[in-house]
């Protein structure tokens, strides 16, 4: 559906369909609605629902490390929703700032990602050297 769209805005900008509204309604109703659905909104959705299916995942799976990737997707689609919802005369400071801080935390997250898959295998090391040194002992 978005490469309909892509594609449908790329022969509005040459020229083969009207740009204004009113003439490109009266076109199609189907080629008005899919050049103007809010394309930030599907892919902020597809994004949440993926969220939750790897947080789903995540819950038959070992460590907490797992959940930090789900959750950077969870930040990404609410960075997404917020800033297709916004109206340009509507934005203010406060969502300037929700959203930077929301994109400051995936970094954030990925390093304490990164910290605790160190961890993590570092245990793992400690815990193959014992069970060697189990097995050498008896």
């Amino acid at each position: 559906m978005l490469c309909v769209k892509g594609g449908l805005e790329l022969l509005q900008t040459f020229g083969v369909f009207p740009q204004d509204k009113a003439s490109l309604y009266s076109f199609d109703e189907a080629i008005y609605f899919i050049i103007h659905f809010s394309t930030l909104k599907y892919v902020a959705s597809a994004l949440a629902i993926s969220c939750g299916i790897q947080l789903a995942y995540m819950l038959v799976t070992e460590g907490p490390d797992e959940a930090v990737e789900p959750i950077m997707l969870g930040v990404a689609s609410g960075i997404l929703l917020i800033l297709s919802d916004a109206n340009a005369t509507e934005w203010d400071a406060d969502r300037s700032v929700a959203v930077f801080l929301l994109i400051v935390s995936i970094p954030v997250l990925y390093a304490s990602s990164r910290w605790m898959n160190k961890n993590r295998e570092e245990e793992k090391k400690q815990r193959q050297e014992r069970r060697i040194n189990n097995k050498k002992e008896t």
